[in-house]
């Protein structure tokens, strides 16, 4: 009993083990990386800030001075990572499930599937007079996959799951703050990008731009 309590800890701890990723290092060039001769373009998306974000690839430069909104500790209005959380929990992508289903899946081969048969036995009595007796049969029976502990092939399908919702939440999060840079760096389409950043953040930008507009 010890040594399946230690293997059911072991089993756990693997299961709830989230994977060690390193986040995508976000590279600023003042040129095309691709200019020079001999150029693999090779390097993904994730890893390039966007040409025309590249100007306030700095978070403290080109920021609108403080006015009436609350500012952030390096001037802008709002901190750019609090506008890229509140569109990650607006797409619904703030939890991390994963581990949990991990966790279940592996657990789920300690839960018994039963099965429940119902019956009638017929008896017959060698007597001067036969009758025929019938006597009400009872089947339960209970079965456990314990090799469900060691490995489910339903890991492989969370795993799958767990990449897309990283690499969504990646994309939700460069799009969020490509639209703010736009947003601190224009002034006729202001009101546009404002309901842009709403709809990205379900109404969030606009509520924090309000709060430091009271007096």
């Amino acid at each position: 009993m010890v040594a399946v309590l230690v293997l059911l800890a072991v089993l756990a701890a693997r299961a709830t083990a989230a994977p060690n990723l390193v986040p995508p290092v976000v590279v600023v060039a003042d040129d095309d990386p691709c200019d020079g001769d001999g150029c693999d373009d090779t390097t993904s998306e994730l890893e390039i800030v966007p040409r025309a974000a590249r100007k306030h690839a700095d978070p403290c430069a080109g920021a609108s001075p403080c006015g009436a909104t609350p500012c952030s500790p390096c001037g802008l209005p709002i901190q750019v990572s609090a506008v890229a959380a509140a569109g990650v929990r607006a797409a619904g992508l703030a939890d991390d499930p994963t581990p949990s289903w991990r966790y279940r899946t592996r657990f789920a081969g300690l839960v018994p599937q039963l099965s429940v048969r119902v019956g009638r036995n017929l008896t017959w009595k060698e007597v001067d007079d036969p009758t025929l007796g019938y006597t009400n049969m009872w089947d339960v029976r209970a079965s456990w996959h314990l090799e469900r502990l060691l490995f489910d092939p339903n890991e492989v399908r969370i795993a799958a799951i767990d990449v897309s919702r990283r690499r969504e939440r990646r994309r939700v999060e460069m799009l969020v703050i490509h639209t703010y840079y736009q947003w601190l760096a224009a002034q006729s389409e202001r009101p546009e990008l404002t309901a842009d950043l709403d709809a990205m953040t379900d109404g969030w930008f606009s509520q924090e731009l309000a709060k430091g507009q009271k007096p």
